[in-house]
């Protein structure tokens, strides 16, 4: 059995379970992983995260869905994994963390962090006017409200769906003023909607900003968890300066046997 102590954080009410790996030192299995996340037999999150050294910035963030596979990027966990380090005395107001072997640069001020994010090159949309796009994870964002009792039946029809074989996230925007949207996520790995996703409020962002040729602005996310700000610059549906901010905050710490 292993002992390991962990700290809990929230991004807009998506949730992780931190260990500090920087010594190495944590060798946990898929199936550990995965009861570490469990809302009744463990601590529950939406994902795990181990901060790991690194010697070309100040940290690696290594993500896993809370079925306790390897995943890729995730925006809210980066945002997390940051604020973590900077409680921790690891990194000041700026530094930079590695995270799927690409360098992000980061900032944080009070409970706000902001984190850059890939650049997009490539949006996607489709014959029901639905649109593809891989902002560290894959999207597919759909223009339209949702009732709650759809949603998941809906989602899922999609993440596992032949045009997706190794699938993908699913999101609902709705437009509410001007530059201004309601983002809901259905995760693939976790399998269920969550509060909010770093990655779909920013892919959401940048389908609005491509559909109505939008340049060089910032579009305001509202999620069941909180809000972020999405900034970004584009030329010829190329976004660079792609930028994720939204709250992230410590909830609790403590140690645990699995």
């Amino acid at each position: 059995m292993t002992r390991i102590k962990f700290e809990k954080y929230q991004g807009c009410g998506n949730d992780f379970v931190i260990v500090d790996n920087r010594n190495n030192n944590i060798q946990l299995s898929k199936n550990q992983i995965f009861r570490l996340c469990d809302r009744r037999f463990g601590i529950g999150a939406d994902g795990f995260i181990e901060i790991i050294k690194n010697d070309n910035n100040h940290f690696l963030m290594q993500y896993y869905n809370s079925d306790g596979n390897l995943s890729s990027l995730c925006g809210n966990g980066s945002r997390c994994a940051v604020a973590y380090a900077h409680k921790k005395g690891m990194i000041l107001n700026e530094a930079s963390f590695t995270s799927n072997e690409i360098t992000n640069k980061c900032t944080i001020q009070d409970m706000d962090v902001e984190i850059e994010m890939n650049a997009i090159s490539k949006i996607n949309k489709n014959d029901r006017g639905h649109f593809v796009l891989n902002t560290g994870s894959p999207h597919y964002i759909i223009f339209d409200s949702i009732q709650d009792d759809k949603l998941i039946e809906k989602a899922r029809a999609i993440r596992y769906s032949d045009e997706f074989p190794e699938g993908i996230n699913v999101n609902w925007a709705t437009k509410i003023g001007e530059k201004e949207l309601f983002v809901r996520t259905y995760e693939r790995g976790v399998e269920d909607e969550t509060y909010s996703c770093g990655t779909g409020v920013t892919a959401a962002a940048l389908a609005y900003a491509h559909e109505y040729k939008i340049e060089h602005d910032v579009i305001n996310i509202k999620t069941k968890g909180g809000d972020f700000l999405i900034r970004f610059g584009a030329e010829n549906d190329h976004f660079k300066n792609v930028k994720l901010k939204g709250a992230a905050t410590f909830v609790f710490e403590g140690e645990i046997t699995i």
